[in-house]
């Protein structure tokens, strides 16, 4: 397949044969430590991968995840395989540079030098500044080579999505159907039955209780704890010897210098004339005309422009007389700002933005300025002296992790390395330590680790830290006597939940047989009719109503009544569908670019993953079996 499309590169009917992962394509591979020995773990059509660009990959990942859920990672972390993710991601990216390669993409200097200029971070006052490149390569520990290697590698993944996705199309009437179904409206008549109200109708035995108890003892598992002896290198410590210099101060305040610019800024107030979806050149003539005529009242001397906009706006500042405050660039519509930011202060202008004709008064201009170097040396130097003292102490955390790996005990490594000896627990693993705010690593860096020994380096919001396992308390199930009222609790709320769906369900079925079943059930006591709900509304009166709404536009218009209650939490809810509104054609054209897109990206990821499949079902991957 990949000889016909390197033939035809040009070829559109071809390019729709190729698709594949999303995620892979934003994925690149790591930077490997080249010195080390490599141990080959597997092979993808004659490749090798090594364990060290599998650890690559992984400390990658982790440190994405860990951002991503905070101080949740330690706790999933074991759930996420991260060894088996960081395979996948090399092999899918490997088939995919091999796929590249084959179809002949390839990617110049020009083009790799353009993309990073056009780095934003990268820029200063707009411009490419080389200081804050060779900033970034420091920071992520890369030389220029590395890095543009890197973005040459994007910027080829990123052709050969384009090729993948290139002939995805979306016909119309794929379109007119999705605009039907997504802008449609339905309306039922419902009745929640609440299991609180059936609480006080249940009767429990010791026996039913002690039954569930011994079905459910994981509901009561006290997890495994910790007790564990460290030897604390806290950043107190190290700021002393931080040795930050004036050039070191100026360099980040280049570098900082977006953080410390303040945009030109305008203060204004508008008074807002909206136009109608879809409106026709008439219709925009004649909204104009209006704002025109107030507009004129707004220049009269005297006039009060806050007061106007109270009688006349039609957007959601007419309540405080228009008044937008101050606002930079790239906050309102363009063509909005295009024109704030050319008035004067105390002009009175007109402009039309997609949502309509706008009055503007402009009240204020401010001009852009740079916070001075001189007002924030002091609070940079105390940032980079952070910093230092961090390194400082991880690096004496470390250097006193290679002597306690040797056999020296907490108390004596203390004295060793004049660090701060403390001890924690017992504490649940996954939770936090006392004394030690911030520390994150503990789940992930006590596997394995038995009493006596020691665990890597960890970092915590003050320092870092050696620490040694003292003891583990193995996990335990709380006895039936000391549970007693949650288990009775957790019962009651059992059964009078299952009271609830039956009265639910029983009153569906009476509601089946019914000639109008939708008028039957609004004749219960307590039943209530919705408004007309898009798909994507709820119900205001019942928490997470999604499912209700999704449910009746389920229901064939001849079959109105729903097979089985909705489940909202402890809330079983009969319903039947009473209407269904098709959308306007006016309201189907003013969506019809949003649907359009959604449905092209759809289909672009269902390309990715369909090449990514017939990749992965050719390869050849072989997996040493000795790892």
């Amino acid at each position: 397949m990949l000889q016909i499309m390197r033939d035809n590169v040009g070829n559109w009917f071809i390019k729709i044969l190729l698709g594949a992962i999303a995620v892979a394509f934003a994925l690149s591979f790591g930077f490997y430590d080249y010195g080390a020995p490599k141990v080959v773990a597997l092979t993808v059509n004659d490749q090798d991968v090594t364990e060290s660009e599998i650890r690559e990959v992984q400390n990658r990942q982790t440190e994405l995840l860990r951002k991503q859920y905070g101080d949740q990672f330690d706790k999933i972390a074991p759930m996420l395989k991260l060894e088996e993710r960081a395979k996948e991601i090399l092999i899918n990216q490997i088939l995919l540079d091999q796929a590249a390669r084959e179809i002949g993409i390839e990617v110049g200097n020009a083009e790799v030098q353009a993309y990073i200029q056009n780095i934003s971070i990268l820029k200063v006052d707009g411009k490419f500044n080389r200081q804050a490149y060779q900033y970034l390569l420091n920071q992520q520990k890369m030389t220029a080579r590395d890095f543009e290697d890197q973005v040459r590698h994007d910027i080829a993944m990123n052709k050969l999505r384009s090729l993948v996705t290139a002939n995805a199309q979306v016909t119309p009437l794929e379109l007119k159907q999705a605009l039907s179904r997504d802008l449609a409206k339905v309306k039922g008549a419902y009745l929640a039955f609440n299991a609180k109200d059936f609480e006080d109708k249940v009767k429990l035995s010791q026996e039913e209780l002690k039954s569930w108890y011994d079905q459910n003892k994981r509901r009561f598992l006290v997890p495994e704890k910790l007790v564990v002896s460290y030897v604390k290198y806290p950043l107190a410590n190290y700021r002393d010897q931080a040795d930050v210099r004036d050039d070191d101060i100026e360099y980040q305040y280049e570098i900082d210098r977006k953080r410390y610019f303040t945009p030109e800024r305008v203060k204004a107030s508008h008074i807002l004339f909206r136009l109608p979806e879809g409106a026709s050149k008439t219709e925009i003539e004649a909204v104009r005309k209006k704002a025109e005529e107030v507009m004129a009242l707004a220049k009269k001397d005297g006039a009060d422009f806050a007061e106007l906009a109270k009688q006349h706006s039609e957007g959601p500042t007419s309540t405080r007389g228009g008044d937008l405050g101050y606002f930079a660039q790239g906050n309102l519509f363009p063509s909005f700002e295009k024109k704030a930011f050319a008035m004067k202060t105390g002009d009175i202008d007109l402009v039309k933005t997609p949502v309509g004709w706008h009055v503007i008064k402009v009240f204020d201009h401010k001009d852009a300025s740079l916070t001075p170097l001189e007002k924030v040396r002091g609070e940079l130097r105390a940032r980079l002296v952070e910093n230092q003292a961090r390194n400082l102490a991880e690096a004496a955390a470390e250097r006193a992790f290679d002597l306690a790996a040797q056999g020296l005990k907490p108390e004596e490594l203390a004295k060793e390395t004049k660090g701060d000896l403390g001890t924690a627990g017992p504490m649940p693993i996954s939770g936090p330590v006392p004394g030690l705010m911030g520390l994150k690593e503990l789940q992930q860096a006590q596997a394995g680790i038995e009493p006596g020994q020691v665990m890597n380096v960890l970092n915590y919001d003050g320092g870092s830290i050696v620490a040694y396992i003292d003891k583990r308390i193995p996990e335990t199930v709380e006895p039936f006597e000391q549970v007693e009222e949650k288990v009775r609790l957790a019962v009651k709320s059992k059964k009078a939940a299952e009271m609830a769906e039956k009265a639910a369900r029983d009153l569906l079925a009476r509601l089946a047989g019914e000639s109008d079943p939708g008028a039957k059930l609004l004749a219960e006591q307590g039943a209530k009719e919705t408004d007309w709900l898009g798909r994507m509304d709820s119900v205001k009166e019942i928490m997470a109503s999604g499912a209700l709404q999704r449910a009746l536009f389920m229901r064939p218009d001849s079959k109105p009544v729903l097979t089985a209650p909705v489940r909202v939490g402890d809330t079983f809810i009969a319903a039947v569908k009473t209407g269904f509104q098709k959308p306007a054609d006016s309201e189907m054209k003013a969506k019809e670019d949003d649907v359009k897109q959604r449905l092209l990206v759809a289909k672009q990821r269902s390309l990715e993953t369909k090449f990514m499949q017939d990749l992965r079902a050719s390869a050849v991957i072989k997996v040493d079996a000795s790892q």
